[in-house]
């Protein structure tokens, strides 16, 4: 059985090998695995992971800020689901306790052009198109914002 949960600090290193994985566009990812470590245990979020018997796989940051009008704007960033565990629900597991974690307010997050499958599964969550940007994560490449607003 799968478990969703708030990672503890030390259990963060072990999303290293799924990202590296998951991400093989990404600068960051495409670097050592110290170095992934290192940036990714100074994201300044909170990770949700998801765990099947004793081993993470899968997860999410959240980085959460609260503006002056205390109007609550997380951004999720990182997500990735080891590939033997896709397709079975723990994506979307992972993305409700984000979203509950979060409770009220707005949430944004960003998918390159290449990624269209993820941007259909957001779509699926209830995520929507709210703009591009252009050369965003590499040259002549652009990505989606995608967003939600949780009442």
């Amino acid at each position: 059985m799968v478990a969703i949960r708030i990672a503890k600090p030390e259990e963060i290193r072990h999303l290293v090998p799924i990202y590296k994985a998951s991400y093989t566009e990404h600068n960051v990812f495409m670097k050592s695995d110290e170095e992934v470590r290192n940036y990714i245990e100074n994201l300044h979020g909170t990770f949700i992971i998801a765990e099947e018997d004793s081993r993470i796989v899968g997860g999410l940051c959240i980085q959460k800020s609260i503006t002056a009008s205390n109007h609550i704007l997380a951004k999720f960033v990182h997500f990735a689901v080891d590939k033997e565990y896709r397709r079975k629900g723990i994506g979307t597991a992972i993305f409700r306790a984000a979203e509950k974690a979060i409770g009220k307010g707005k949430i944004e997050l960003f998918v390159s052009e290449k990624g269209q499958e993820f941007l259909e599964f957001y779509k699926s969550l209830g995520y929507e198109i709210e703009g591009k940007l252009k050369n965003h994560f590499r040259p002549n490449e652009f990505c989606y914002i995608l967003g939600r607003t949780l009442e």
